[in-house]
């Protein structure tokens, strides 16, 4: 298991919550997870893992489930740029 770098709820109490700093903060910690998903085999996917210490299930749905919450926290973050009158950036689908 590879430690992140960066220590839990440590960015959320950071004082600079500048456009800037928060961009940074968001891309970092995708590419370091991105990075790590890379390094998995097939068969490390199916392994067990419990999440919220309680739920069992494998890496790989582990990660879908993420991947869906990440989403939905996408839909919310563009409903409220578009009550501001924010146009919300293009996705990156593919």
């Amino acid at each position: 298991m590879v430690k992140s770098p960066f220590a839990l709820g440590e960015w959320e109490k950071t004082s600079d919550k500048s456009k800037a700093n928060v961009t940074r903060i968001v891309l970092a910690s995708y590419d370091f997870v991105i990075d790590q998903i890379k390094k998995l085999f097939d068969v490390q996917l199916d392994e067990p893992v419990k999440m919220l210490g309680s739920f069992n299930m494998s890496k790989r749905i582990a990660l879908a489930k993420a991947f869906e919450h990440q989403a939905h926290h996408r839909g919310q973050t563009t409903v409220y740029l578009r009550l501001a009158g924010i146009k919300p950036p293009q996705e990156k689908l593919f």
